[in-house]
């Protein structure tokens, strides 16, 4: 997020596919962590699913890929983030950060 936002690419949600996306507990968690909403689908076949749009906007059954986009995606859940909870990530991952940056130097590869 810290790269997307120094790029100047603005975030306004986080799309979880694949066996992770089916932990409530850990969606709650990302969406704490990056005070971001984070959103799961109903087809967790994403590759395949993204195939089939580019398909149907290929052979013209779509105007556009975002029109496929609309029609062909549909949102299984959506999880808020919860403003009291930051406080306790953000202060952890300075600590992570902290020790990444103390750490680094014993691993680097001369």
């Amino acid at each position: 997020m810290e790269v997307l936002d120094d790029l100047g690419i603005q975030v306004r949600e986080i799309r979880s596919l694949g066996g992770g996306a089916r932990s409530r507990v850990w969606k709650q968690v990302e969406a704490d962590i990056t005070q971001k909403p984070v959103i799961t689908t109903k087809n967790e076949e994403a590759a395949c699913l993204g195939a089939a749009i580019l398909a149907g906007k290929a052979v013209g059954m779509y105007k556009s890929i975002e029109d496929a986009c609309n029609k062909m995606i549909s949102i299984k859940e959506r999880f808020e983030p919860n403003p009291a909870n930051a406080g306790i990530y953000e202060s952890t991952y300075r600590h992570y950060i902290q020790l990444y940056d103390d750490l680094c130097g014993l691993f680097a590869q001369d």
